[in-house]
């Protein structure tokens, strides 16, 4: 099933924008930086607060976009591959509980499905919320140079429609 992506504060449809433009909605972005997958603490308190936030899902389009973030989030952690350096990234002891609550996030979309449609518009309202308190701001700029200049982001730009739309809504706040 293929996600419908459009914009109806411009009152455009984005047919080269995928599911993943899903993730880009910004209290969400703030809340997925947060979560550290490097210790087995760090992991244990990433599950229980992706299992709040999906849990606390108001409506069963926001539990479809919530689980297919939380399912995106965890299934991005990259189980058993060694750094440059040959370190481990994920300590072994959490790889157990991050491939359970994997397949646990797998189940839950299955069951609610995935969402059918995204609107761009709901990361300009989220963006427009954050524009009124200056530590959020602060924040996304800061979030802005991450996602915008971090290393290997030329690929992702190109390969990624829906980061090139979601850097151009936050770089509208950011310059405001």
């Amino acid at each position: 099933m293929k996600t419908l992506v459009r914009d109806t504060y411009t009152e455009h449809e984005l047919p080269k924008h995928r599911i993943y433009a899903v993730s880009y909605e910004p209290f969400w972005q703030k809340m997925r930086s947060g979560l550290v997958f490097n210790t087995v603490d760090g992991v244990r308190k990433a599950i229980a607060e992706l299992n709040h936030y999906v849990a606390v899902s108001p409506d069963g389009y926001t539990k479809q976009c919530r689980a297919w973030r939380a399912f995106s989030c965890v299934n991005a952690v990259p189980i058993g591959q060694p750094t440059p350096n040959g370190l481990m990234s994920i300590p072994r002891d959490a790889e157990d509980d991050i491939v359970t609550y994997r397949n646990t996030m797998r189940q839950l979309v299955e069951e609610v499905g995935r969402p059918a449609m995204w609107d761009w518009d709901v990361t300009r309202k989220s963006l427009a919320l954050m524009a009124k308190n200056p530590l959020l701001v602060a924040w996304l700029a800061k979030h802005y140079k991450q996602m915008g200049y971090s290393r290997g982001n030329a690929y992702r730009r190109q390969a990624k429609p829906e980061l090139c739309y979601y850097l151009k809504l936050v770089s509208e706040v950011i310059d405001g």
